[in-house]
């Protein structure tokens, strides 16, 4: 979906599976250093409304250091 309403370049729309499968199988979040078109504002933004109108849950999308706790 994220593809077809123009928030992944098609050119990347296996960046748009990577979403589209985190969200049909209720997977909680996205872990990802792609900073071009999965990790970005824009995209969590649209990813959040296109699920909301579907009737999916919201997934959280982030880079690994915000989730992993300091060890020191």
């Amino acid at each position: 979906m994220n593809v077809e309403r123009g928030v992944i370049p098609y050119k990347y729309q296996t960046d748009g599976i990577h979403i589209a499968i985190t969200t049909v199988y209720e997977i909680d979040m996205i872990l990802s250093y792609n900073f071009k078109h999965i990790v970005k504002r824009k995209t969590i933004k649209m990813t959040d409304e296109i699920n909301s109108s579907l009737g999916y849950k919201k997934i959280e999308i982030y880079t690994p250091e915000e989730v992993v706790e300091d060890e020191q």
